[in-house]
């Protein structure tokens, strides 16, 4: 792969609401996979999984806006965090 990728953070001042919903989608799903086969490993997930919906719940805003230039050209067609 020949593409960047640079690493960004979100935090309260910076918020992703396009990303962080997903990552916690991703951990739910995750854990739901490890369930049966590590109990706690799954209740790790899930745990983590609520926090990052909380974030993504409490501080709401462009990832576009947090990340500047750093979203083209992967998300310049970007019409709003709420579609």
């Amino acid at each position: 792969m020949d593409t960047r990728r640079t690493s960004y953070v979100v935090n309260k001042g910076k918020p992703a609401s396009e990303v962080s919903p997903e990552i916690a989608a991703a951990l739910t799903a995750s854990s739901m996979v490890f369930k049966d086969l590590d109990k706690a490993y799954s209740d790790s997930l899930l745990d983590r999984a609520t926090q990052v919906f909380e974030f993504a719940d409490k501080y709401k805003g462009s990832y576009n806006d947090s990340i500047g230039e750093g979203a083209c050209p992967f998300y310049c067609d970007y019409s709003g965090y709420t579609d």
